[in-house]
């Protein structure tokens, strides 16, 4: 699970899985407010066109963990 320092304080966990629905090839995303995943607090996509068809699944998977860090951070200020 993907921990955002949000600030000195301020945590929030992701859960970051490659979505299986209409946007196959990109990502699913839970926000939890707990690192156990029990506290789900938001969820949001990574859309596939983010991810060149050249990329490989641990590209694929490192640019979405990257994304969804800033997504978070973004979400909360």
């Amino acid at each position: 699970m993907l921990r955002v320092q949000l600030s000195p304080r301020r945590v929030k966990f992701v859960d970051v899985q490659p979505d299986n629905g209409i946007n196959n090839g990109g990502y699913y995303c839970k926000v939890y407010e707990d690192e156990n995943g029990h506290l789900e607090c938001d969820s949001f996509t990574i859309d596939k066109r983010a991810f060149p068809p050249t990329m490989t699944d641990a590209e694929r998977r490192n640019r979405a963990i990257k994304l969804a860090n800033e997504r978070v951070k973004q979400m909360y200020k």
